[in-house]
């Protein structure tokens, strides 16, 4: 089944909107100083659910934000990205 740009438009938004889920659950978390953060009724192909993301996978998922942000040409938000995992890096230096 071919996907019409209606369809290639809608995951596109459910999938910026994830990653810019967890890039501020990934600030919210570090001001907060916590280890975990939830992302509660996250819509994902239309099921909603519930994403739990541990400290842990706080850099992999950045970078793939990142990523996902380099293809859509968002700099402002592949900046957004490096910083936070610098910051990240720097936290865990200390």
């Amino acid at each position: 089944m071919k996907y019409t740009s209606t369809v290639r438009e809608e995951v596109r938004k459910e999938a910026t909107n994830i990653w810019l889920k967890i890039i501020e659950g990934v600030e919210t978390a570090l001001d907060s100083n916590e280890d975990v953060f939830y992302i509660r009724d996250m819509i994902i192909m239309g099921d909603i659910m519930t994403y739990m993301m541990k400290r842990e996978d706080w850099l992999t998922n950045l970078e793939k934000a990142r990523l996902y942000f380099e293809d859509l040409e968002e700099w402002h938000l592949c900046k957004r990205c490096r910083d936070l995992k610098l910051k990240i890096s720097q936290i865990a230096a200390t």
